[in-house]
């Protein structure tokens, strides 16, 4: 039985893509279709319905969209979208979990806009951009990664 997510690979990381990979591979996770584009808002609304209201919901969606951050930096719009896959036998909630920690942990510290690139923002304005601006999503459970994955594929 096949066990999927979705990982979405974010605007102004798209260069990053040979990295990640890597770490997938280490980390026995396939990707199984994959497409680079620029997401249009009314999915990417969809995909962050959970978080409208939230005070980064704004910025979040014109970034995944747009590219614009904060109005100071101009980034790639492209994102490079892939419904990954277990390639050891696990259960659904088992490889979201796995997923999402090797996102947490391993990825987005590794994958990480660097402060030095941004000495022109305040601290506080550096940690609002790195919210927004980190570098990968990956679904949250297995119910989220069907619904993602029909809304964006």
């Amino acid at each position: 039985m096949n066990t999927y997510s979705l990982f979405i690979l974010k605007p102004g990381f798209t260069d990053k893509f040979k990295e990640l990979n890597k770490v997938l591979v280490e980390n026995k996770i396939k990707i199984e279709d994959i497409k680079k584009c620029v997401l249009p808002i009314e999915k990417i609304e969809k995909h962050y319905k959970e978080h409208k209201g939230k005070p980064f919901y704004e910025s979040l969606v014109r970034y995944m969209t747009e590219g614009d951050v904060k109005g100071i930096y101009k980034f790639n719009p492209e994102c490079v979208v892939m419904v990954v896959s277990s390639e050891i036998e696990e259960t659904e909630k088992d490889f979201i979990e796995r997923t999402r920690k090797l996102v947490k942990e391993v990825l987005r510290p590794s994958l990480a806009l660097s402060r030095e690139k941004y000495k022109i923002l305040s601290d506080e304005e550096f940690n609002q951009l790195t919210t927004t601006a980190n570098v990968i999503h990956a679904s949250d459970s297995p119910e989220s990664a069907q619904e993602e994955i029909l809304n964006l594929f």
